[in-house]
């Protein structure tokens, strides 16, 4: 269900239905699929696929070190990837709201299913519209890219940017930036590599992280676009 300000504004309703339906394309088993986009005068809502699962950022506070490993990651990333992948060139559709929160592992079989395909995003937007104190995007800013923090169009590389900054956390237990000036640091400062973040925490976890994920980690938070993996 919707807040009740978005009721207040048609054009926000107008937007949202729009969203909706351009989500009703992606038929992705790695997907939360949206069926439906309700309103009357009363309320709005979005009908989508039930999940029996929780979400990474649920999951990772439950791990004894409170990370998670490769090993444990490597399960589930595949899928994430391909959605992504799928949404970007098939429906030319970009998440622009990935975070731990976002993605859902179901329980026994394990597989992961990114939820709130653009709707997260247009939601927190109209909302900062409509609010009378004008909120911003401080809630998903330690996941964004340069690019979408200023506000540019979004692009496949944004996803990258942000599936990246879920993993870092996800491996180091905090996003890249975290805390002070955010929308700064992620401009101008270079993050520590995951290790190095676990060690600023005192995270204790035996597993290591291979060269390769540091690698690979580094370059989708890569300031620039361009210097991202491209999908």
């Amino acid at each position: 269900f919707l807040p009740n300000l978005i009721g207040l504004d048609p054009g926000a309703i107008k937007e949202l239905k729009t969203e909706t339906r351009r989500g009703l394309e992606l038929s992705h088993p790695n997907i939360v699929r949206i069926y439906d986009f309700v309103d009357d005068e009363d309320a709005a809502a979005i009908s989508m696929e039930y999940v029996d699962g929780r979400t990474l950022a649920e999951l990772r506070m439950e791990t004894p070190h409170g990370v998670f490993t490769v090993e444990e990651i490597s399960k589930w990333l595949p899928g994430v990837c391909d959605a992504l992948d799928y949404a970007h060139q098939h429906s030319k559709l970009v998440h622009r709201d990935m975070k731990p929160a976002n993605i859902m592992v179901t329980n026994g079989d394990l597989v992961a299913k990114v939820a709130d395909f653009g709707i997260a995003r247009s939601l927190s937007d109209t909302m900062s519209r409509l609010s009378a104190a004008h909120v911003g995007t401080s809630g998903t800013l330690p996941y964004m890219s340069p690019q979408q923090a200023m506000g540019d169009k979004p692009g496949p590389t944004d996803d990258v940017y942000s599936l990246g900054a879920t993993i870092y956390e996800l491996l180091a237990g905090k996003p890249p930036f975290y805390q002070g000036d955010i929308a700064t640091q992620i401009n101008n400062k270079i993050p520590p590599p995951m290790l190095g973040r676990r060690e600023e925490l005192e995270i204790k976890c035996p597993s290591p992280i291979p060269k390769a994920w540091e690698e690979a980690i580094q370059a989708s938070l890569a300031k620039e676009a361009y210097e991202r993996p491209q999908s």
